[in-house]
């Protein structure tokens, strides 16, 4: 079925499935977790096999086996965005002809008060924010826990 190899310092997990060879680092020099892993694998491979598991399409199949069907692909995290960023792309999508935001609301003094590059964030601003409708562009979250 499966099999591990130690490249180095670090497990690697190895197995065929239809024909196909497939490996995979898994991350540790720990040889009880790297037995773990196998036998995971394993598992869930007999599981796939017997069709008790789906595989979907485009899916990575040693992903999929070695986190027991939950994920299908490996993780990506995405960059947060700063207030810097987004009001910077705001500006740069409001397409030519339109009004921009100070002339768009009549509150544009307090947009200019949410906006200012002060080096404190104030836990409201993100609130003023998602009023003018900006929060399309991204994810604003401050240091103090608000997210909007």
């Amino acid at each position: 079925m499966a099999w591990l190899e130690k490249r180095g310092e670090t497990f690697h997990i190895n197995f065929f499935h239809c024909g196909k060879h497939y490996s995979r680092s898994l991350r540790t020099n720990v040889e009880r977790k790297a037995h773990g892993a196998k036998a995971r694998l394993e598992e869930n491979l007999i599981d796939v096999e017997r069709g008790r598991l789906d595989v979907p399409p485009g899916a990575e199949l040693t992903t999929l086996l070695l986190s027991d069907g939950k994920v299908e692909r490996k993780v990506v995290v995405r960059k947060e965005v700063t207030l810097g960023e987004l009001l910077t792309r705001y500006k740069q999508e409001i397409p030519a002809g339109v009004k921009d935001i100070f002339s768009r609301y009549p509150r544009a003094n307090a947009f200019t008060a949410a906006t200012s590059t002060s080096t404190s964030l104030d836990p409201y601003r993100p609130a003023l924010l998602l009023r003018f409708g900006l929060m399309r562009y991204g994810t604003v979250s401050t240091s103090c826990g608000v997210d909007a």
